[in-house]
């Protein structure tokens, strides 16, 4: 199975932002990690939590620097973060 790593190609060259990253494959790295090697169901849930946490505070700084910015394509990204982001339940 392959792993999530980091590497140079992943980096936008903000460094803050490619901190931030680095940190959100670290915490899938560390999931994957857990599943693979058979942990208990609640081990894995705070594997999941911490990482599903982690990329919303993420989502939710980086679309408040995009839109500081007037980044241009803030709609397209901020949909793939949509994407990412888990349904809530109406």
């Amino acid at each position: 199975m392959r792993h999530f790593g980091w590497s140079e190609g992943n980096e936008v060259y903000l460094p803050l932002i490619d901190a931030e990253h680095r940190a959100l494959f670290e915490l899938a790295d560390s999931l994957q990690n857990a599943v693979s090697a058979g942990a208990r169901a609640t081990e894995v849930r705070e594997h999941l939590h911490r990482l599903t946490a982690q990329a919303e505070e993420h989502f939710t700084h980086e679309e408040w620097l995009m839109q500081s910015a007037g980044y241009p394509s803030y709609g397209w990204h901020k949909h793939q973060h949509d994407t990412a982001r888990p349904s809530k339940a109406s």
